[in-house]
């Protein structure tokens, strides 16, 4: 509980030097949540907006930073980011894969394909957010799948 209080004020810290960003970043230096993240309106529409977004924890104000970070330069890439973010070393490697559609499909044929909750576009492609905090950061080859909760 403690750290995820540290790590709000510390990306809330860093999201605040951030300065004239356009839509994205509203003029408190806040991301606009509403202007990257797509929802999954088939299959999640008929609850609120909030209640989604909140359903998906800090992971999509990551990758947005991860985003913004991009246009200014950083080189890092997007799995090396949300390692750095979520702090607990590094992130753990799932099989399966990323279906046309954005769904998942474990590697495993008992498991359900699970369709995504959410998305967010990077300079690598979409990111997808899905139940169980299975999340999908794209790379120049695929996609790394990993649980991040």
């Amino acid at each position: 509980m403690c750290y995820g209080i540290i790590c709000l004020l510390f990306i809330s810290c860093r999201m605040h030097t951030i300065k004239d960003r356009g839509s994205r970043i509203n003029d408190k230096g806040d991301i606009n949540m509403n202007s990257l993240l797509v929802i999954n309106d088939e299959v999640y529409g008929d609850l609120p907006r909030d209640q989604v977004e909140d359903s998906l924890g800090l992971l999509p104000m990551w990758v947005a930073e991860y985003s913004i970070n991009a246009v200014e330069g950083v080189t890092e890439s997007l799995v090396e980011h949300m390692e750095y973010c979520y702090g607990f070393g590094s992130l753990i490697k799932f099989d399966g894969e990323v279906l046309d559609n954005g769904n998942y499909k474990s590697a495993y044929e008992e498991d359900e394909d699970l369709p995504w909750i959410g998305k967010i576009h990077t300079k690598d492609g979409w990111a997808y957010f899905y139940r169980y905090a299975i999340t999908a950061l794209p790379t120049e080859d695929g996609y790394f799948l990993t649980r991040m909760d």
